[in-house]
């Protein structure tokens, strides 16, 4: 599964973001935003990573897609992100810099500026998903 850009996790936490009351080790929600500013590094094309627990295709003939090395980086951060009870959000928004702005000579195709939102259930859960991932 290669990592698709502005997908939403689907958040089974809906209930305690809303009563943040009853969050289990107390404390509000927290949200931390990161911007990659991908459309400056892209050289940086590699072969698409293979999830684990996913089998490449043997009668495929082709070489494996080319992918831009955020999005392997952002897929293998999703999948912590959807395996851990500390995040209850992780979605990626596209942006795409104004013609000025962008770097001569870089298609639309190849600008991976990302914004990336990950809610954490507290600050303590932030703390914990920073030393472990």
């Amino acid at each position: 599964m290669l990592f698709q850009r502005g997908q939403p996790k689907d958040s089974e936490h809906v209930d305690q973001m809303q009563n943040p009351g009853n969050l289990e080790t107390g404390g509000k929600p927290l949200v931390g935003v990161i911007f990659f500013f991908a459309s400056q590094m892209s050289r940086n094309i590699q072969t698409a990573r293979i999830p684990s627990g996913v089998e490449p295709s043997s009668h495929s003939q082709s070489e494996p897609p080319k992918v831009h090395r955020l999005d392997n980086f952002l897929s293998e951060v999703q999948e912590h992100a959807h395996a851990s009870p500390l995040v209850t959000k992780f979605e990626t928004i596209p942006i795409e810099m104004a013609p000025p702005s962008r770097p001569r000579e870089t298609t639309r195709d190849a600008m991976h500026d990302t914004l990336l939102l990950v809610n954490f259930k507290n600050k303590q859960a932030w703390q914990e998903w920073i030393q472990t991932k």
